[in-house]
């Protein structure tokens, strides 16, 4: 359907990333386009230029809002985390902000641009148009998905929570998480690779070659994981593997593999296998590579729905994961503590492309 069709649009809210690499003059030029597609006038649009927060959904949506944001997967989550009420690391106000977020959600519809570094969620939801929202009210092929985002908790042995948060795009553990911090290390440096004339093929081959090298020099871990559904349990123990990644977008997930897109329960298991040689890992690095581009990976994608993923940590040494690959000190799993993985408890409306 074409964005005439979709209900009647009262307000606009734009969110953008105060420290978003892309010029500031395409961020604003975006909140016009989007503005435009849904027939609003400039002024009834709202613009936001701080870190998203669950008080800015709740001061700016009365009646029928779209709400778009302006920069990376990192900006996503902020933004998809403010729409649910969620707060990092404190489950006790997520709970009662979602009380009030719920009625909220019935008058969004959230459109994700991609002006940001790697924003796979907005490709993943709008495609061409993300990139080039002023196509927005022409696209014939648009609908509304309802995103649930994946929520985690870390909980130490007396079952005290040490971390809480959420993922839109991915969520990995150990590899992928040492990968992510390098990649971030070297953000500045990839962007202004990427500038260049031809630099986007430059830019990939560097990021390809960083990923190889940490991925080849990672350090394994083990633990148990515990898979439910309803009633039913199965354990699974995953020994000195060098990571594990749940994706749950059809970009970050490579064209061609099963069906997994933001409206879909579904997310992509993969687990990174550690080889003792160099040349075992380079190989099974390889494989592993061309399954997820060709779609024949040998894990079927999950359906988290009414599903929880427990993951126990038995090495002696903290294991790092990221998510949506936003990467920090404090994210850690220690030995000992339980990492849960399930879907959040609230869905955000999204414009998306079938």
């Amino acid at each position: 359907m074409r964005i005439a069709e979709l209900p009647p649009i009262e307000h606009a809210l734009a969110f953008r990333n105060p420290y978003a690499t892309a010029p500031r003059e395409q961020i604003v030029l975006s909140s016009v386009d989007v503005s435009n597609a849904f027939g609003l006038a400039d002024q009834a649009c709202t613009v936001v230029q701080e870190m998203p927060a669950p008080r800015h959904i709740r001061a700016n949506v009365g009646g029928r809002t779209v709400v778009s944001s302006h920069g990376g997967d990192g900006t996503v989550q902020l933004v998809v985390a403010a729409a649910i009420g969620h707060v990092r690391d404190d489950p006790e106000v997520t709970a009662s902000n979602e009380t009030v977020h719920r009625p909220l959600l019935e008058d969004v519809l959230y459109v994700p641009i991609a002006n940001g570094n790697g924003n796979n969620f907005a490709c993943s939801a709008l495609g061409q148009y993300a990139v080039d929202p002023r196509r927005l009210a022409d696209a014939p092929d648009l609908d509304i998905g309802f995103h649930r985002p994946l929520a985690y908790q870390v909980t130490d042995e007396r079952g005290n929570t040490v971390r809480s948060g959420i993922a839109t795009s991915c969520f990995g553990i150990n590899a992928a998480a040492i990968v992510a911090a390098k990649l971030h290390q070297q953000k500045l440096q990839l962007a202004a690779l990427g500038a260049q004339t031809v630099g986007q093929q430059r830019r990939f081959a560097k990021e390809t070659l960083i990923t190889a090298r940490e991925l080849l020099n990672v350090k394994p871990f083990s633990a148990d994981l515990t898979v439910t559904t309803g009633r039913d349990s199965a354990r699974e123990p995953l020994r000195n593997i060098a990571g594990l990644e749940l994706i749950g977008s059809h970009i970050y997930a490579k064209r061609g593999r099963a069906p997994v897109n933001i409206d879909d329960p579904r997310h992509q298991v993969v687990v990174a296998t550690h080889h003792m040689s160099r040349t075992a890992g380079l190989a099974s690095l390889l494989l592993m590579s061309a399954r997820l581009a060709t779609g024949q990976h040998k894990r079927r994608p999950l359906d988290l729905t009414d599903t929880t993923l427990t993951l126990r940590v038995i090495s002696n040494q903290p294991v790092p994961f990221h998510t949506d690959g936003e990467i920090g000190d404090t994210l850690m799993i220690e030995p000992g503590q339980l990492l849960r993985l399930r879907l959040g408890n609230l869905a955000v409306p999204t414009l998306i492309r079938r």
